[in-house]
């Protein structure tokens, strides 16, 4: 095809991408992936040397399948590799609980109960001595106290149980497991406050090290020169630092549609680019200096990524305009595609979980998105002068960009930001005035009175922005939220922005075709999860962490029952996910209160009960008959002698939901058994869902 001809790399990074998934997403073996890779390279290497490929068209055809069936086993091989759990030193191989040294890899983050961060374990405590092992550990140091006084680099003497990083506990909830295993941790420990130890010994640095200190360093600029309510878009605009980013700020930005703008990316990148292409362009005309200007190009471009982080985005960036710096350099110009492909390839060999990063999936689409599309939109319309043209590219940038990533947006968030193109006309070129105040701010602040000016500029770019965003987001239908793409729609939509474009280039009837076959699918597959949706009938208790919440799903209205004092983060938390993936459109709330006894009416063939704080035997009516098929849902404080009354009562099932104590939950599945009657706790094994069909444990 010609499209393999003019963009060679493109062959290279699909089977690669391919691989790469299958080992992350399906185990496939080491074993299986050598021999592919092996052998794939062999059969290449003869069929050059017998020119197999010049032969008819089946038979070039035939060539290059050993050619990706080569690339597609090094991308599982690299992946393989990548996984430090398969390593024979990995601490996995050890005994799961006792003393160990750790190495800290990330930064501590700050929680509600101590301290969560990455760290290395080195060594583990045997009978006789320390044994050498290696693997990365999610860690969670107790600290209620908040005194904890480590960073990256340190070493700490650990005292706990490592436990596998469990998958999430309620249905269609975000995993952790994929999360961390991007950051090479597999595993986790709890560390209680006196289990822990700092070592006396020197911090560990390297250039990871190095960044986060001079990130540090321009921070504490920032501090000099800003007020504390700039400081969060200032620290996540200039250097990716959201950790001062007030979360309600983020949700107006996120709801404008601009959160990409406070997110350090390629767009960012370009600009630190032009600012230095200028500034260096009088080098150019140098024959030896010509060669400096290129080298300093490329190692502050390197540097301006390492001070934010070396994020998904910028690395891809980075890695991109090196390549351009590069064909400039040798005077050989790359096409925008390969480049884009070389730089996925390079990030992929650097760290491969970064394929199923959604930071990077949704900037890798925006780029493609600009490079393609935007051609497409931009002759749409002929300015009549300058200043709209330059209105309209910036448009034709915002359309291609969001149209590339709307759905796996979507897909993932379920909400769209119905004024986007207005926020990005307003914002982008106002957040572009603000990054050259802050930078001009970071490297200037020495000289008298420069930091005092350029603060005070780039304070009144910051509090303008923070006032545009919260106006688009305070607007009437700024968001349309709880919205559900199914896997094979967000798929299918993605083929039809690739077909649609090929069908307006090429003018075929093929491409036409294609288009409307994919659009009988999507069309299809919407219905099919309508009519699903409309006559489900699902009960479910989910685990809320010390809260009551529960959902009844009757067609698309759901009725929600939780705690009184259950805010509407716990709620999302719990249920928000599983509502929107069971294409609920309407809620009605119950708030439970203590001591209350309820009947849950649904149209399930059995009846359900729920009591809140059972501990008085007056709380069941006397007139009540319980059904034999019934499921009693209990919750808050409980009484031992509870489980006299419910043998009385004889449920089929009786659930524990995760506001229940656990001392009090074990005493009376003990008595519970000794009746038969069947238990459920919450706690323990995560949320449970009831159907109409049967009792359906959730995995």
């Amino acid at each position: 095809m010609k499209i393999f001809s003019r963009f060679p790399v493109f062959r290279v990074v699909i089977p690669f991408s391919i691989g790469i998934i299958s080992v992350i997403k399906y185990e496939g073996s080491f074993t299986t992936m050598a021999v592919l890779s092996v052998s794939g390279f062999l059969l290449s290497v003869l069929f050059a040397i017998k020119n197999f490929a010049s032969g008819k068209y089946a038979q070039r055809w035939l060539a290059g399948i050993p050619f990706y069936s080569c690339f597609f086993g090094l991308g599982g091989l690299l992946t393989w590799f990548h996984q430090g759990i398969n390593h024979t030193t990995h601490f996995r191989n050890e005994n799961s609980k006792g003393c160990f040294i750790a190495l800290i890899h990330s930064e501590p983050v700050k929680t509600k109960n101590g301290f969560r961060f990455i760290s290395e374990i080195l060594a583990v405590r045997t009978e006789d001595n320390w044994e050498a092992v290696n693997g990365k550990i999610l860690t969670y140091i107790q600290d209620t106290t908040h005194t904890f006084r480590a960073s990256a680099g340190a070493k700490l003497l650990l005292a706990g149980t490592i436990n596998t990083i469990k998958p999430p506990t309620n249905p269609d909830a975000f995993d952790p497991r994929d999360y961390y295993a991007g950051q090479g941790a597999w595993h986790s420990i709890y560390i209680p406050a006196n289990r822990y130890h700092l070592l006396d010994t020197p911090v560990q640095k390297s250039i990871f090290t190095y960044a986060r200190m001079l990130r540090d360093l321009m921070l504490e600029k920032l501090q000099r020169h800003l007020g504390v309510a700039d400081l969060g878009v200032a620290g996540a605009l200039l250097l990716g630092y959201e950790d001062w980013l007030d979360p309600e700020l983020e949700g107006f930005w996120q709801g404008a549609g601009v959160l990409h703008v406070l997110c350090v990316s390629g767009m960012h990148v370009m600009l630190i680019y032009v600012i230095l292409a200028g500034m260096l362009g009088w080098m150019e005309k140098n024959a030896l200096l010509r060669h400096v200007r290129y080298i300093l190009l490329m190692v502050l471009i390197w540097f301006y990524a390492m001070v934010t982080g070396f994020s998904p985005s910028v690395i891809r960036a980075a890695a991109m305009i090196s390549f351009v710096i590069t064909g400039n350099w040798i005077n050989r110009e790359a096409s925008i595609y390969n480049l884009l492909c070389s730089s996925c390839i390079l990030m992929f060999i650097i760290n491969p979980y970064l394929i199923i990063s959604a930071g990077f999936q949704l900037s890798f689409l925006a780029v493609c998105g600009i490079i393609f599309l935007h051609r497409l939109i931009l002759p749409l319309w002929n300015a009549p002068n300058k200043f709209l043209h330059k209105i309209w590219e910036l448009i034709s940038v915002s359309l291609a960009a969001q149209l590339s990533t709307f759905p796996l947006s979507l897909f993932l968030f379920h909400q769209f930001p119905n004024y986007f193109l207005v926020a990005n006309l307003l914002i982008i070129p106002l957040s572009t005035g603000v990054m050259y105040s802050g930078l001009l701010l970071l490297v200037t602040d020495w000289i008298p009175y420069t930091g005092l000016v350029t603060g005070i500029i780039t304070s009144y770019g910051i509090q303008a922005l923070n006032w545009l965003v919260i106006a688009i987001g305070n607007l009437p239908g700024a968001l349309t939220d709880n919205i559900y793409l199914s896997a094979f729609e967000t798929v299918t939509l993605y083929l039809l922005l690739i077909f649609i474009p090929m069908w307006l280039v090429f003018k075929s009837r093929t491409w036409l075709f294609i288009w409307m076959l994919l659009m009988a699918m999507l069309i299809s597959e919407r219905i099919y999860l309508t009519l699903q949706s409309v006559s489900k009938e699902q009960l479910t208790v989910y685990d809320s962490k010390g809260k009551t919440v529960i959902s009844l799903i009757h067609g698309r209205t759901a009725t929600i029952l939780a705690d009184s004092l259950t805010d509407a983060k716990t709620l999302k938390f719990a249920a928000g996910e599983h509502l929107v993936r069971n294409l609920v459109g309407n809620m009605n709330k119950i708030m439970l209160s203590k001591g209350c006894f309820t009947q849950i009416r649904s149209g399930l063939p059995f009846t359900i009960y729920m009591i809140k704080d059972f501990h008085k035997y007056n709380l069941i009516p006397p007139d009540l008959i319980i059904e034999q098929n019934s499921v009693l849902i209990l919750g808050g404080h409980l009484s031992v002698e509870v489980a006299d009354v419910i043998g009385l009562m004889k449920p089929a099932l009786v659930v524990f939901d995760s506001s229940c104590k656990s001392y009090q939950v074990k005493l009376l599945e003990a008595e519970l058994r000794k009746k038969s009657i069947p238990t459920y706790n919450i706690s323990e094994k995560g949320a449970y869902r009831l159907t109409a069909d049967h009792y359906l444990k959730f995995r």
